[in-house]
């Protein structure tokens, strides 16, 4: 069995768009293949979620850039194995709640050069510190990782899409949390 999206979420897929799902790997935080069980490799989202990020892909290709999606659906079952590891809501929905991630309504992405490789932030994807906020202010040698990090969000916001103040990395629909939170998939065996 692979992986089934739960309806209504759409493989988010376009030449501009490069995918590193880092939870399908051993590069975050939790240090293990958290959608291995689910056999999740590819990004998934809502239609509205794709639509906002396909309307900035002429400015991206304008400017000879791309996004690197890091994350996008989120089983609820990897958000609360997740919120156990780190109880922290500056940086990680209470399961309890839920995450726009499990709405398949938010996206971790930076930008990418044209061969899709990550332009340099002012820290790598899920840092958990103040520096990894939109308003971090840098020292004066590193104002071209805010430059990044501003180009992305104005990007962002040409998209109409929201972030959230703590990650500079994290956007999502805007009123994300009125949508329902998908059912997990089926796991695998």
């Amino acid at each position: 069995m692979s992986f089934r999206a739960p309806a209504p979420l759409i493989l988010l897929a376009h030449p501009r768009i490069h995918v590193d799902l880092k939870y399908a790997s051993t590069d975050t935080f939790m240090k293990k293949d958290m959608y291995a069980r689910f056999e999740l490799k590819k990004a998934y989202v809502i239609p509205a979620l794709r639509d906002a990020l396909f309307s900035i892909l002429p400015r991206l290709e304008k400017e000879n850039l791309g996004l690197l999606i890091y994350d996008a659906y989120r089983p609820q079952a990897v958000q609360v194995e997740m919120f156990a590891r780190v109880p922290d809501e500056n940086f990680l929905a209470n399961p309890a709640k839920g995450s726009n991630h499990t709405r398949g309504a938010a996206v971790d992405l930076t930008l990418a050069d044209a061969q899709g490789r990550a332009l340099p932030m002012p820290t790598e994807f899920d840092v958990f510190s103040p520096r990894s906020a939109h308003g971090f202010a840098v020292e004066p040698h590193e104002k071209y990782l805010a430059a990044n990090r501003e180009n992305l969000r104005e990007l962002m916001i040409l998209a109409g899409l929201e972030g959230v103040p703590s990650e500079w990395w994290h956007y999502q629909i805007k009123g994300a949390r009125s949508l329902p939170l998908l059912p997990d998939p089926p796991t695998v065996s």
